[in-house]
This record gives structure tokens, sequence and C-alpha cells, in this order.
């Protein structure tokens, strides 16, 4: 049993180490750092006492060891300084396996301590760079309306209205990344492959899409705030595929987030993503695909449900800035398309082409929509589809001029 001045003394001891450190296995783990620290620089002072050679704190490093820290004639932010700059130089393999052990310890307390007690990773790597001089540097129009044909007509339905204006509105991103999306976490919005666009200033709400860093893994998944446990967020995956679906990932509310707010469909300009189960997104690997996409690209605003689940309403399809006529729609096979009949009738699909048939496929999976089969030369007395704008994204939000001031 301690006594009150000993406890008094650890806690002071505790304060000048680690108080500015809120969370206390944190602290500990501080510690735990600084004793290692201090155990490596014995274990080498033991070795040279025995004839052998420092293994630590040897050639570059050596001017880090723990009792050159402590020598005369240094001051306290000296200290500090140098002890930072030697923790950051260490190799990365001694942090990862301290951090394992506190995420062991932590997973025990969890199943073995107090029920409110939750384990979460820390951090160990950063956001990969994301190319905000290309996606600024990317221009796009916002030309008109896409809204749904019927007002009685079923959610999914994907039958469109479009309405172009006679003038369009620039659309910059003015403080946005891309990355690409390395696992199936974010369906259907996103596929392996696609882009998904990442703003640095957008205010983030439960239920938003979100990239985040944990430990040493980069998440693309849903933010969920638990009701009975509001010191906690939950990030979850969505898939088709219930035997790749993720299991959740619990974070602290202050883990560094980052709204998504659009998507790019372009996985068939890129390379298919390595699989790495730490990496759900990844850096682009080549950043020209940003301007092949985005270029000259158009915003059309959605109104009503027939876009959905790709689309909601408020959203905006991104498309190519020019129609592809008939003759040329078979390169758009496999694409998202805003496909045109003679009748002047729109449809946001999936195009497939079948020599002179062309099937557009419905994208909702309840099954209720049917396709659509229309024809290249007006046979099989099918309607003629006369042209498509490919869909190459989707906005969910325009940009906040006002708030994207430029991260440093």
């Amino acid at each position: 049993m301690l006594d009150t001045d000993t406890k008094r003394r650890i806690d002071t001891a505790r304060d000048i180490l680690v108080g500015k450190v809120p969370d206390p296995k944190s602290q500990v783990e501080q510690i735990t750092i600084a004793l290692i620290y201090k155990f490596m620089d014995d274990m080498d002072a033991e070795a040279e006492e025995l004839g052998g050679k420092r293994k630590f704190f040897a050639g570059d490093f050596a001017r880090y060891g723990w009792a050159k820290l402590m020598r005369s004639g240094l001051g306290g932010h000296e200290i500090l300084n140098l002890y930072a700059e030697a923790i950051a130089k260490m190799p990365e393999t001694l942090l990862d396996k301290i951090h394992t052990a506190f995420g062991v310890f932590d997973t025990f307390e969890l199943y073995t301590g107090e029920p409110r007690t939750f384990p979460w990773a820390k951090n160990v790597i950063q956001f990969p760079s994301g190319y905000k001089t290309e996606v600024k540097s990317a221009e796009m129009q916002q030309t008109g309306v896409a809204a749904a044909a019927k007002t009685d007509g079923r959610a999914g339905d994907g039958v469109l209205t479009i309405e172009e204006w006679k003038a369009g509105e620039k659309v910059v991103l003015p403080n946005h990344e891309v990355f690409q999306l390395a696992a199936g976490t974010l369906d259907p919005v996103a596929g392996v492959g696609d882009l998904i666009i990442v703003s640095n200033y957008a205010q983030i709400k439960p239920r938003d899409l979100v990239v985040a860093v944990s430990g040493s893994a980069l998440l693309a998944r849903r933010l969920n705030r638990p009701e009975n446990h509001s010191e906690i967020f939950v990030l979850t995956g969505q898939t088709v595929d219930p035997s790749t679906l993720p299991p959740p990932v619990i974070v602290q509310p202050d883990t560094n987030f980052r709204k998504i707010v659009g998507t790019l469909f372009a996985a068939h300009l890129l390379p298919v993503p390595p699989i790495d189960a730490d990496r759900e997104f990844i850096a682009l690997p080549n950043p020209g695909v940003i301007d092949q996409t985005l270029k000259d690209a158009r915003l059309f605003k959605v109104a009503g449900r027939s876009a959905e689940p790709i689309a909601l309403e408020g959203q905006y399809l991104i498309t190519r800035g020019k129609l592809i006529k008939a003759d040329a729609i078979a390169s758009l096979d496999g694409r998202l398309v805003v496909g045109i009949d003679e009748n002047g009738t729109s449809y946001f699909k999936r195009l497939r082409c079948h020599n002179t048939l062309v099937v557009l496929e419905s994208l909702n999976p309840d099954g209720l929509t049917a396709a659509e089969i229309l024809s290249l030369d007006n046979s099989h007395a099918l309607p003629k589809i006369t042209g498509a704008l490919e869909v190459i994204g989707v906005l969910f939000e325009l940009p906040n001029a006002k708030k994207a001031i430029p991260s440093s």
C-alpha cells in the first residue's frame, strides 16, 4: 500500500514526464518507451565494459545515448529535443513492436476489464499524397439538371430528364485530394480501383463516408457514432459480397478524418491496386489520370431518386464534356452512361453492346427495375440509341469557397 507521500512523488514525476498526454494508457506507453531507451544504452555500456562494441547507440546514433542526453551542460529543452529527434529516427520495426504490445494489452483489457474500455491503435503512418495541386487545376462546369422523368417514378429506375443551361458555372475543387480505392469497402458508391475525392476542410457528421488513419492502416469507411458510447466512433465497411465485409474499427473522436465528397469511375485507367489488409486506399500510381478524367467535365445536379443508389438527390453526376454518337458507342461498353434514344428519353444505366443491340442495365440492386433494350440501327423494331454521355463520377457536394482555406 503506497503512503500519501510516495503517491504524491509518483504523480509529480508522471506529470513532469507525460503530463500533457491525457490518456493514462498513452502515458504508460511513453514512459515504457523511455525505459526501453535507457535499457538499450545500459546494454551498450555493459558491452563496452566487457570489451565488446555498442549495438544500439553506435555510429551516427551514438550522440543520442542516454548518458549523452544526461550529461552536464545541456538544458531541459536541448535534452527534450535530442530525445524527440532520436525517437523519430528509431527503426519503425521497434516502434511498431511497442505499439503492437500495447494493442495486445488493450484487446485483453477489452474482454477482461471494464465494459466501457475500448482499444484503439496508435497512429504510426501519415496520409499519402493526394495531389492537391493537380486536383485544383482540373476545372469542371455545372451545366444543368438531371431530374427524375416522372414524379411518381420508382426510386432507382434510371429514367431522367436532362435540362441543360445556356451558360455553365465553373466549379473548382480548391482544397481537395484524390486517392485510389484499394478495397471493396464503399460498395456500391465506388469499387476497387475507382478514385475517391476527399475534402481537407469539409465538416464531418455521423454516417458520412470518410478516409482515416488508424494505427498502421489507411481506412475508407462510413463513420458511425453509437448512441450508448458517445466517446467513440466506429468505422464500418459496406460491400455487396458478405464474405468480404471487413470487421468494424473503433477509433477515437479526435482521429484525423477527412470527408469523401465524390467518386470517379476510373478503375479502367489505372492498374489494379495490390491487395493489402492495411491499405483500403492508396496514392495514385499516375497523377495524370486526374486531368485525364476531370478536364472539361460537366456536372448535372440530380433531382429526384431515379439515379439511386449511385447518386442521391442533390448530388451531381460528373460526365464527359462531349456526347458520344451512336457509331462510337461501343467504346463505352461496360461504363455508366446517360443514354439517349430517338424519342429523347434519357437513361442513367450501365451500357452493354451486343452486335447491333444495346442493353442499358439497371443499377438498382433490388431487381425491380428492368433493363432497357435499344438498337444501333432500328433493327428488331426497337428504339434507336442516338448518343450517350459517359458518367465518370459523382460529386456529393459542391466546394465551399469560403471555408476552403488550403492547409499548410
